[in-house]
């Protein structure tokens, strides 16, 4: 079945699957020059040339056992980094072996983001949210105890998450939204603005928001999710652009994951351009928030200008 996120699935893959035979690497190999090289690697995911394609192929044909796979990284490695070629079923399966979680990182995205965004109703969309973020939380425990209020709210979280079956879908919202207010403390993300003000600095995380207690990378993933939820079933759009675009949340996906802020726009199909007949409803409505989120952030007079000279030349 045609899904709109194949390319950012492609990109999210390449960098699951190089990371796991990073930390092959790192456990065999743990010091020396080579290896923070590879740390570094692994803290800004865009650098190139430490851990190629070549090197990719060679490693997972020797863990495997399949030759074969040497070959198809080194002919279309790239394609996946670069979200330019869609992962074939098979090829998913096959490194899942060696690879554990590749094929779930595949389906899900980061913290289920993949999931949220391809969730079909409210009740699911925040179902799936809702257990994206208590996973988080719990796998991070020691560190939520060291917060009393973010501790407490996980509690309810989760006692919130397992009465949802019985209804209280209300009462599930309102935990999550005061867990992201707690974590992201006077955001404004939900004041409505007709434009959002974006600088032109060079990215930074330093920079960035960051949230209370928790690293910005474990949560940001369903902050965008998030996001998205609010946009879809609250017509919230200058939540999704603020968080997307004036807090430079896709930027710092881009930075930890490989996926590129641009693919966000979701124009093309692996190079190719979209045929709106192919999308589905969900599909049709993740391309067309994310777009408006995109617009959000261009004035609207240098909007029309573009519009009436576009217009003329045709």
């Amino acid at each position: 079945m045609y899904r709109i996120l194949g390319e950012l699935r492609a990109q999210y893959w390449y960098w699951f699957v190089r990371n796991g035979l990073i930390n092959i690497e790192l456990e065999t190999a743990p010091a020396g020059k080579r290896a923070i090289k590879l740390e570094l690697l692994k803290c800004d995911s865009t650098i190139t040339h430490t851990y190629g394609d070549e090197k990719m192929g060679i490693e997972l044909a020797r863990l495997t056992g399949d030759q074969s796979l040497d070959k198809e990284f080194r002919n279309n490695g790239k394609n996946y980094r670069r979200g330019s070629r869609l992962v074939p079923d098979y090829l998913t399966k096959v490194l899942d072996k060696v690879i554990p979680g590749s094929l779930s990182a595949y389906q899900e995205g980061p913290c289920k983001l993949f999931l949220i965004l391809e969730s079909s109703n409210l009740v699911e969309t925040m179902s799936v949210l809702a257990r994206a973020l208590l996973n988080m939380l719990e796998s991070n425990r020691d560190i939520v105890q060291n917060d009393s209020v973010l501790a407490k709210l996980t509690d309810d979280l989760s006692n919130r998450c397992m009465l949802s079956i019985f209804g209280g879908s209300i009462k599930l919202l309102k935990v999550i939204e005061d867990i992201f207010e707690h974590l992201f403390p006077d955001n404004n993300w939900d004041e409505f603005t007709s434009v959002i003000n974006m600088d032109n600095e060079q990215f930074d995380i330093d920079n960035l928001r960051h949230p209370k207690v928790i690293e910005l990378e474990l949560v940001v993933p369903i902050v965008i999710g998030f996001a998205f939820f609010r946009a879809s079933y609250f017509d919230e759009i200058h939540y999704l652009s603020k968080v997307c675009y004036q807090e430079k949340y896709l930027k710092l996906l881009n930075h930890k994951f490989l996926m590129k802020e641009e693919l966000w726009c979701f124009n093309t199909d692996a190079g190719k351009k979209i045929d709106s007949s192919r999308l589905n409803y969900n599909d049709s409505n993740i391309k067309g928030l994310f777009e408006q989120a995109k617009e959000m952030t261009t004035p609207a007079s240098l909007s029309f200008a573009k519009t009436v000279m576009k217009a003329s030349l045709e």
